[in-house]
């Protein structure tokens, strides 16, 4: 069984900024229990979320649960790179930050598929950057609190002060230098997508390269070490995906009233520190549960890609939303 077995359509926004995003993608299923709208970190796409590894795919496990899943783009990743007057190469394009993320580009994808589908309310499901999108969101639009079902935080980024990443916390120390040198190059696109990424990842990160285990120590060093749960097979095909793109703005700057929240964190996370998660928790007024991945080894990218992340992660994810 494969992509044939799902309807999937694509959709068109022009949103209030002016941005061309690309097409939303409505995957459906026979069921339909509710609408699902998920959303993962600032370099990614919904590519990434769709995978072609069925099994192991976000999207694909939602769908299979009956649910009617819609997946978005970031402004700036790989394919929401359009603009009614401004092009990717022109310097005001790439100003913006998760910030505007939040207040404008989140909102509007979710009044996009609530008029698309005739209902009230959906439920969110966040990873990483996702999560921060939408607190930003319930802080800045709180009327949208009322469309959110539930809300479910993977790996929750709302407080770094124990952040563990090696990548992250030798680029906060240069922040200020950081941000000046890549405007001095006139470089406002983090880590873009690009044929030749794709292609280095193909050549330098397939099964049979020697250069494999180089490939899995960088994300290591990003997000956790946990070789276990890393589909090695799939990661020319992710990277073909990711990274997809991001402003500077939202690197530099990356370093109440909610619905039903809840957090799921893991003790190997180096962005997502159990620390932080906990120090999120007494700030938020609705948290219906606190999960701890079951893993000791689970790291910030293994809510998206690990062997077994249906097991330690979706099935409790789907448990809960049926209660909602």
């Amino acid at each position: 069984m494969g992509l044939e077995q799902y309807d999937i359509v694509l959709h068109n926004e022009v949103r209030r900024d002016k941005r061309l995003p690309a097409p939303a993608c409505g995957c459906f299923s026979s069921g339909n229990p509710g609408r699902v709208l998920p959303r993962s970190d600032l370099r990614e796409n919904s590519g990434r979320l769709l995978g072609e590894w069925l099994n192991l795919s976000q999207a694909f496990i939602l769908a299979d649960a009956g649910y009617d899943v819609w997946l978005g783009n970031t402004r700036g990743s790989t394919y929401s790179k359009e603009h009614v007057s401004l092009q990717s190469t022109d310097n005001e394009f790439w100003d913006f930050s998760w910030h505007e993320s939040g207040v404008y580009d989140l909102p509007a994808m979710i009044d996009y598929v609530l008029s698309t589908t005739s209902q009230s309310n959906l439920y969110y499901i966040g990873h990483s950057m996702g999560t921060t999108m939408f607190y930003v969101m319930a802080s800045m639009r709180p009327e949208y609190n009322a469309k959110i079902r539930a809300q479910f935080s993977l790996a929750p980024v709302a407080f770094m002060s124990n952040l563990k990443s090696p990548v992250i916390r030798l680029m906060s120390t240069f922040e200020d230098t950081l941000e000046i040198l890549m405007k001095m190059i006139g470089m406002h696109e983090f880590l873009p997508n690009s044929e030749f990424l794709t292609l280095v990842g193909g050549v330098f990160c397939n099964d049979d390269a020697i250069t494999q285990q180089l490939c899995d120590n960088i994300l290591f060093l990003l997000c956790g070490y946990d070789q276990d749960q890393l589909n090695t097979t799939a990661l020319p095909v992710l990277l073909g995906h990711i990274p997809a793109g991001a402003s500077t703005n939202q690197m530099v700057h990356y370093a109440q009233g909610v619905n039903s929240v809840f957090l799921h964190w893991s003790d190997n996370d180096l962005m997502a520190d159990p620390k932080d998660v906990r120090e999120l928790n007494g700030k938020l007024p609705n948290v219906k549960g606190s999960i701890r991945v079951p893993y000791a080894a689970f790291n910030h990218l293994d809510y998206m890609w690990a062997i077994d992340g249906k097991t330690l992660v979706y099935d409790t994810v789907l448990e809960n939303m049926k209660k909602y």
